[in-house]
């Protein structure tokens, strides 16, 4: 099943899949969704045991609009978000699962939000941001990023207009 939910002012999409009695929910990588990035755990993990809700962040995936944007406490706005979605579907304490940005986003959620998390899996994370990070993202990689993103809207846009 996919549906959307509206918390902190923005509608995030979510796919549900499972009525196990383990909440866990599953948070993308940058660029990723909900879909693109987890639809082998969504699949594959046992909906006897689990309840899997995968999100798609705001800005990413069918989270659109609102455009992504990069404030400096974007992770924590994903965080928290994440931690509103579960609430919002009724889930009192569930696990994590967080691939790349996920993994910093499920980091972050579980530093905030303790009494909320069960257990938590995260892979291809950053758990430190470095000033070399900082000094290549305000460098040229900012710019190569925003190229990225840019090519990747314009792509989803032609896929939209001509899949229907």
């Amino acid at each position: 099943m996919e549906s959307k939910v509206e918390v902190n002012g923005a509608k995030l999409q979510y796919y549900r899949r499972g009525e196990g009695e383990h909440p866990v929910l599953l948070i993308p990588g940058a660029l990723g969704s909900g879909k693109t990035d987890l639809t082998p755990q969504l699949e594959k993990l046992d909906g006897n045991l689990f309840t899997l809700v995968a999100m798609d962040p705001r800005g990413y995936g069918k989270s659109i609009p609102p455009n992504r944007v990069f404030p400096l406490d974007f992770f924590q706005k994903d965080a928290d978000d994440a931690a509103a979605l579960m609430t919002a579907l009724g889930f009192s304490k569930f696990s994590l699962l967080g691939w790349s940005d996920g993994g910093i986003i499920a980091l972050i959620l579980a530093g905030s939000y303790p009494d909320l998390l069960r257990k938590m899996v995260v892979w291809g994370a950053n758990a430190t941001v470095s000033q070399k990070d900082i000094d290549s993202y305000e460098g040229k990689c900012k710019n190569v990023y925003a190229s990225f993103l840019i090519a990747v809207r314009a792509e989803l846009s032609v896929h939209r207009c001509f899949s229907n």
